[in-house]
Protein backbone atom coordinates (compact mmCIF):
# COMPACT_ATOMS: atom_id res chain seq x y z
CA UNK A 1 0.00 0.00 0.00
CA UNK A 2 2.22 2.79 -1.21
CA UNK A 3 -0.45 5.42 -0.56
CA UNK A 4 -0.24 4.93 3.20
CA UNK A 5 2.61 6.66 4.99
CA UNK A 6 4.52 4.69 7.57
CA UNK A 7 3.53 5.25 11.18
CA UNK A 8 6.94 6.85 11.81
CA UNK A 9 6.32 9.40 9.03
CA UNK A 10 2.87 10.15 10.43
CA UNK A 11 4.20 10.53 13.98
CA UNK A 12 6.73 13.18 13.05
CA UNK A 13 4.13 15.04 10.96
CA UNK A 14 1.12 15.12 13.29
CA UNK A 15 -1.80 17.38 12.54
CA UNK A 16 -1.65 20.68 14.44
CA UNK A 17 -3.84 20.65 17.55
CA UNK A 18 -5.95 23.57 16.29
CA UNK A 19 -7.00 21.53 13.23
CA UNK A 20 -8.10 18.47 15.19
CA UNK A 21 -10.33 16.73 14.75
CA UNK A 22 -9.88 16.96 10.99
CA UNK A 23 -12.28 15.21 8.64
CA UNK A 24 -10.58 14.21 5.40
CA UNK A 25 -13.09 13.24 2.73
CA UNK A 26 -13.36 12.57 -0.99
CA UNK A 27 -14.06 16.06 -2.30
CA UNK A 28 -15.50 15.01 -5.65
CA UNK A 29 -17.88 12.41 -4.20
CA UNK A 30 -21.43 13.77 -3.99
CA UNK A 31 -22.28 11.52 -1.03
CA UNK A 32 -19.15 12.60 0.85
CA UNK A 33 -19.86 16.28 0.17
CA UNK A 34 -23.46 15.83 1.29
CA UNK A 35 -22.19 14.20 4.47
CA UNK A 36 -19.89 17.16 5.17
CA UNK A 37 -22.80 19.56 4.60
CA UNK A 38 -24.87 17.48 7.03
CA UNK A 39 -22.04 17.60 9.61
CA UNK A 40 -21.76 21.37 9.28
CA UNK A 41 -25.37 21.68 10.45
CA UNK A 42 -24.89 19.55 13.60
CA UNK A 43 -24.28 21.43 16.84
CA UNK A 44 -21.74 18.85 18.07
CA UNK A 45 -19.60 19.30 14.96
CA UNK A 46 -18.55 22.90 15.66
CA UNK A 47 -14.99 21.83 16.55
CA UNK A 48 -14.45 19.83 13.34
CA UNK A 49 -12.29 21.00 10.46
CA UNK A 50 -12.52 19.61 6.93
CA UNK A 51 -10.29 18.92 3.99
CA UNK A 52 -10.87 17.17 0.68
CA UNK A 53 -8.07 14.68 0.07
CA UNK A 54 -7.72 16.21 -3.40
CA UNK A 55 -6.77 19.55 -1.79
CA UNK A 56 -3.85 21.38 -3.37
CA UNK A 57 -2.85 22.45 0.15
CA UNK A 58 -2.48 18.90 1.43
CA UNK A 59 -0.23 19.19 4.47
CA UNK A 60 2.60 16.79 5.28
CA UNK A 61 0.73 15.21 8.19
CA UNK A 62 -1.76 13.49 5.90
CA UNK A 63 -1.94 9.70 6.28
CA UNK A 64 -1.35 9.16 2.56
CA UNK A 65 0.97 10.78 0.06
CA UNK A 66 0.14 13.56 -2.37
CA UNK A 67 -0.73 12.49 -5.89
CA UNK A 68 -2.13 9.16 -4.80
CA UNK A 69 -5.77 8.48 -4.11
CA UNK A 70 -6.88 6.88 -0.92
CA UNK A 71 -9.21 3.90 -1.29
CA UNK A 72 -10.99 5.25 1.79
CA UNK A 73 -13.50 8.00 1.27
CA UNK A 74 -13.30 9.16 4.89
CA UNK A 75 -10.55 9.74 7.43
CA UNK A 76 -10.66 11.47 10.80
CA UNK A 77 -7.39 12.71 12.26
CA UNK A 78 -7.49 13.57 15.92
CA UNK A 79 -5.03 15.11 18.32
CA UNK A 80 -2.18 12.95 19.46
CA UNK A 81 -1.60 11.51 15.99
CA UNK A 82 -4.59 9.14 16.06
CA UNK A 83 -6.12 8.49 12.67
CA UNK A 84 -9.34 6.66 11.94
CA UNK A 85 -10.46 5.50 8.52
CA UNK A 86 -13.50 4.00 6.93
CA UNK A 87 -16.12 2.74 9.35
CA UNK A 88 -13.90 3.64 12.32
CA UNK A 89 -13.86 7.25 11.11
CA UNK A 90 -17.66 7.28 10.79
CA UNK A 91 -17.99 5.91 14.32
CA UNK A 92 -15.48 8.48 15.62
CA UNK A 93 -17.62 11.23 14.09
CA UNK A 94 -20.71 9.82 15.83
CA UNK A 95 -18.76 9.91 19.10
CA UNK A 96 -17.67 13.52 18.49
CA UNK A 97 -21.24 14.57 17.66
CA UNK A 98 -22.50 13.19 20.96
CA UNK A 99 -26.13 12.42 21.72
CA UNK A 100 -28.10 11.01 19.89
CA UNK A 101 -25.56 10.06 17.21
CA UNK A 102 -23.19 8.08 19.41
CA UNK A 103 -26.17 6.06 20.69
CA UNK A 104 -27.46 5.44 17.17
CA UNK A 105 -23.99 4.16 16.20
CA UNK A 106 -23.97 1.49 18.92
CA UNK A 107 -25.41 -1.30 16.71
CA UNK A 108 -22.56 -0.73 14.22
CA UNK A 109 -20.04 -1.11 17.05
CA UNK A 110 -21.50 -4.55 17.79
CA UNK A 111 -20.45 -5.80 14.35
CA UNK A 112 -17.01 -7.38 14.17
CA UNK A 113 -14.53 -4.85 12.75
CA UNK A 114 -13.76 -6.89 9.59
CA UNK A 115 -17.49 -7.17 8.78
CA UNK A 116 -18.05 -3.46 9.43
CA UNK A 117 -15.06 -2.47 7.30
CA UNK A 118 -16.20 -4.83 4.52
CA UNK A 119 -19.64 -3.15 4.50
CA UNK A 120 -18.02 0.27 4.49
CA UNK A 121 -15.77 -0.71 1.58
CA UNK A 122 -18.73 -2.00 -0.41
CA UNK A 123 -20.37 1.42 -0.17
CA UNK A 124 -17.09 3.32 -0.70
CA UNK A 125 -16.25 1.30 -3.82
CA UNK A 126 -19.63 2.17 -5.35
CA UNK A 127 -20.02 5.75 -4.12
CA UNK A 128 -19.57 7.41 -7.52
CA UNK A 129 -21.92 5.00 -9.26
CA UNK A 130 -24.60 5.32 -6.56
CA UNK A 131 -24.39 9.03 -5.77
CA UNK A 132 -22.43 10.65 -8.59
CA UNK A 133 -19.23 12.62 -8.82
CA UNK A 134 -18.42 16.33 -9.08
CA UNK A 135 -15.98 17.41 -11.79
CA UNK A 136 -14.02 19.27 -9.11
CA UNK A 137 -14.31 19.83 -5.38
CA UNK A 138 -17.11 22.28 -4.53
CA UNK A 139 -15.95 25.48 -2.83
CA UNK A 140 -17.45 25.95 0.64
CA UNK A 141 -19.58 29.00 1.32
CA UNK A 142 -17.83 32.03 2.85
CA UNK A 143 -19.50 31.53 6.26
CA UNK A 144 -17.97 28.04 6.72
CA UNK A 145 -14.76 28.46 4.71
CA UNK A 146 -12.68 28.99 7.86
CA UNK A 147 -13.44 25.34 8.81
CA UNK A 148 -11.77 24.05 5.61
CA UNK A 149 -8.21 23.53 4.45
CA UNK A 150 -8.47 24.39 0.79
Amino acid sequence: MSWLKTQAEQAKNQAPQELCPLVVYDGVCRFCNGSVQWLLKRPGANRLHYMAWQSAQRPGFMPFTKGEESPESLWVLSSGGQSYRGSEAALKLAEILGFPWHVLALPARLLPVPARQWLYHQLAARRYRLFGKHESCPIPSPEVRKKFIL
